[in-house]
């Protein structure tokens, strides 16, 4: 715990001469960390979040939605290699913006909404502020930061709906981080998309 939290404090105040931005360019994110190091510009997400390679980050709190956070670049658009899939709700220009599952009928079929789903008068489903729902690009577990920073090793990516969630061929007598077993198959299972998680305490 001491060294997770020394972890903690040491990737923040590594960052703290740097600004996180919301897509206003003016609001600051409070303790983000970048997903990526390179020039340009990367993708952020708070401390607590599993960061993505798409450069979205996934919430370890209840409900266990997707998100957009901050960016290194307070331009944000494509050449500061942040992307703002909530740009059809102002509100959310100048804070984190929830990507919940809008719908998903199997591989390739996963649908998000920006911000909110709601029901209409019908009882249909929709974005808020009727906004279309959305795709999004496959992505990895980003290994070694923010919430995996003391994660040691890693195990193949685990289906949400796996009846064996450890795949058979993995050794994991070495695996030594800081989640369970059952926690990484629950919120595997809480996101409701074959993300899963990659990291393990221990098997024994």
């Amino acid at each position: 715990m001491f060294f997770r939290n020394f972890l903690r404090f040491s990737l923040l105040a590594s960052s703290a001469a740097s600004n996180f931005y919301y897509p206003d360019g003016q609001t600051v994110a409070q303790d983000d960390v970048p997903c990526f190091t390179r020039d340009g510009g990367s993708p952020c997400c708070d401390y607590n979040s599993i960061r993505l390679t798409n450069g979205l980050c996934m919430n370890v709190a209840q409900p266990f939605v997707l998100s957009r956070q901050s960016c290194t670049n307070k331009e944000w658009g494509s050449a500061s290699g942040c992307t703002d899939l909530c740009k059809d709700i102002p509100s959310a220009a100048h804070r984190g913006c929830s990507l919940p599952l809008y719908s998903f009928k199997g591989p390739g079929e996963a649908y998000y909404c920006a911000d909110t789903v709601t029901v209409d008068d019908s009882g249909n489903l929709k974005c808020a502020s009727g906004s279309d729902a959305f795709a999004v690009d496959d992505a990895d577990v980003i290994m070694n930061k923010g919430l995996l920073a003391s994660a040691s090793c890693a195990l193949n990516t685990l289906s949400a709906i796996a009846t064996n969630p450890v795949p058979t061929n993995t050794s994991s007598s070495n695996c030594t981080a800081s989640w369970s077993h059952g926690d990484a198959v629950a919120i595997g299972a809480g996101v409701g998309v074959p993300l899963g998680i990659v990291v393990i305490t221990s098997l024994a």
